[in-house]
């Protein structure tokens, strides 16, 4: 993956990262720093945090709408509390190579959490 662009955010984009993930997930990050990096070829944009790749901005609709969520490493490293979905262990693999999550799989879903 080739890097567009690499910079330290700064603390109210840092505070909007923190608050978002306390609300949504009850994650608390205690980390020192944060870095967004853009990627050449990818819709996504990744926050290195202590030099991790644990969050990532998933887009909605409007700009807005666009908020930070846990990679899949953030997940493992700051375990998320609330809206949590237990797969198959046979789901694992495909899973974690980027397979949407599908009803089979799904062993145990978080109050909350909605088909669709």
């Amino acid at each position: 993956m080739e890097i567009k662009s690499r910079h330290h955010l700064r603390s109210d984009a840092i505070d909007e990262i923190r608050e978002t993930l306390a609300a949504q997930l009850g994650v608390e990050l205690d980390a020192d720093s944060f870095e967004k990096v853009e990627l050449v070829d990818s819709e996504w944009d990744v926050v290195l945090v202590d030099g991790e790749p644990l969050v990532l901005y998933v887009e909605g609709e409007t700009p807005e709408e666009t908020q930070p969520f846990l990679t899949v490493k953030g997940a493992n490293a700051y375990p998320p509390e609330r809206h949590v979905v237990t797969v198959d262990a046979g789901a694992i693999q495909f899973v974690s190579n980027g397979a949407d999550v599908m009803r089979p799989g799904v062993v145990e879903a978080g109050e909350g959490i909605e088909a669709g």
